[in-house]
């Protein structure tokens, strides 16, 4: 397949001049700043952020797998940060934000699902910073990454539902931290509205992807059967638009409300 020179990595500096109420764009250069890929193969390039006046992104390459990298505008300057996947293997790089002195992005890992990284753009400087859902199948839905005044904060789920997390990205030691576990310090319990028909201690079967605590209210929307098939399950108040059945393993269901 032929490669079009839209598909290598160019730098371009665009000049804008309002002439008569319209805005002219030129191209004052575009130059390629780096074959990532020689040859004919295209350098597949996305997640792009800027951090501290240098451009990060991820790439692959056959013998690097798909990692993140870092350019100056220069083609000395356009390298690989880390090899996080050694050899070929690659990890899967998503929302990528720049907050205070590191820049943070998802890595999905077949051994721990997706978490967090955070990396100052130096070698050695990348680092996983902490399986906030444990296990290779429990993924973190990491979401929402945003920047207040140098804190990351963004939401995230783990056993006790989606909650507000924070993190100064400082090292491994001083992990992400949920923000007082709001669903279950707070007094204002959470809202959980069926969105398929399912059971009741699937969070597949919930708007938030969680399963309801006795703390939170629920409503079986109208169409939806929710089956409630774990004994012990609770709920602060219910609300019922459809049908909540009961399989045969349930001995106990309370609503408190």
């Amino acid at each position: 397949m032929k490669t079009t020179l839209r598909e290598k990595f160019y730098h371009f500096l665009l000049t804008s001049s309002v002439l008569a109420g319209s805005t002219n764009l030129a191209f004052a250069q575009a130059s390629m700043v780096k074959d990532i890929n020689p040859g004919a193969d295209y350098s597949s390039i996305t997640e792009v952020v800027s951090h501290n006046g240098l451009l990060f992104f991820a790439t692959g390459t056959p013998t690097l797998g798909n990692e993140i990298w870092k350019s100056d505008g220069t083609e000395t300057g356009t390298q690989i940060v880390e090899d996080m996947a050694p050899g070929t293997a690659s990890f899967i790089i998503n929302n990528p934000l720049s907050s205070g002195n590191y820049f943070y992005f998802t890595v999905y890992d077949a051994s721990i699902g997706t978490e967090l990284w955070r990396s100052n753009g130096l070698t050695g400087g990348t680092i996983f910073l902490k399986d906030i859902n444990p296990g290779n199948q429990t993924n973190s839905l990491i979401r929402n990454l945003t920047d207040v005044n140098g804190r990351l904060f963004f939401t995230a789920q783990n056993s006790n539902g989606i909650e507000l997390w924070k993190s100064d990205g400082t090292d491994i030691v001083n992990p992400p931290a949920a923000l007082d576990d709001i669903s279950v310090v707070s007094t204002v319990p959470g809202t959980f509205i069926s969105i398929i028909t399912g059971n009741w201690n699937d969070p597949l079967t919930w708007d938030a992807n969680a399963v309801p605590t006795s703390a939170d209210n629920a409503t079986v929307s109208a169409t939806h059967t929710v089956t409630v098939n774990a004994t012990g399950q609770s709920i602060n108040n219910l609300l019922i638009n459809g049908t909540l059945a009961y399989a045969t393993t349930p001995t106990l269901f309370n609503v408190f409300g």
